[in-house]
């Protein structure tokens, strides 16, 4: 698993860690302690951002009830669980289909790195 590098743990990049402490360095004196965090890179796919058949549905009601106004009631109001994982599933599905993979990651077993500028050992 590669890993991903941030000096505030919010933004991470995906960096060579040699490269991201050498870029750190310029910033600070010799013999000053610094922290960062080191993470793995967890890569995204369609399917971690797709949970949205609860908001399909209420989409599609929204319509049928701007075509037949109050005959609409009651339309979509039973679909079950198992229906919802299976829209969730579709939806994943053909975004895979025709869509390149996210290029997003999730940096994930975050750990805190603290080091001495000028000092080759990691503490």
């Amino acid at each position: 698993m590669s890993k991903c590098y941030s000096n505030n743990n919010e933004y991470y990049e995906e960096i060579d860690k040699e490269e991201f402490i050498s870029n750190l360095e310029s910033d600070y004196e010799k013999g000053e302690e610094i922290h960062f965090y080191e993470a793995d890179v967890k890569r995204l796919n369609h399917s971690d951002f797709v949970n949205c058949a609860d908001s399909v549905i209420q989409t599609i009601q929204y319509c049928a009830y701007e075509n037949v106004g109050d005959y609409s009631e009651g339309y979509l109001c039973d679909v079950s669980d198992k229906a919802k994982a299976e829209l969730n599933s579709l939806i994943s599905r053909w975004l895979e289909h025709h869509f390149l993979a996210p290029t997003s990651f999730k940096a994930v077993n975050v750990k805190e790195i603290s080091i001495v500028i000028g000092e080759d050992d990691e503490s």
